[in-house]
């Protein structure tokens, strides 16, 4: 019998998807929990358990008051690396989840 993947685990690896391939960015700020849940049409527990897996991947990071930015991978960290999203005097950026998974679809496909 087959094992169906949990929704969060579904949306975790998506998230992770597109940071791996580059659509989100090392400090690009992630959608707010209750948009992502509304545009995945998920609980905002899902999307909760969602981040989670991917702050124990050290993927993302939650700030208090901020929300979730996507982390610089940890080989850069050691060296010192910033990447221009992190550099820029800029705030930070909305990204439409949707439209970044469109993206990666056509990218793959």
């Amino acid at each position: 019998m087959l094992q169906r993947t949990p929704i969060y685990q579904q949306l975790a690896d998506d998230l992770g998807d597109l940071i791996h391939l580059g659509f989100l960015r090392p400090g690009e700020r992630l959608s707010s929990v209750r948009k992502l849940a509304h545009e995945r049409g998920v609980s905002i527990s899902t999307v909760v358990q969602a981040l989670r897996v991917l702050e124990e991947q050290a993927m993302i990071e939650a700030r208090p008051q901020s929300g979730f930015f996507v982390k610089l991978p940890e080989f850069q960290q050691a060296l010192g690396i910033a990447p221009k999203a992190m550099t820029a005097a800029r705030g930070p950026v909305a990204v439409d989840i949707n439209r970044r998974l469109m993206d990666v679809h056509v990218a793959v496909a």
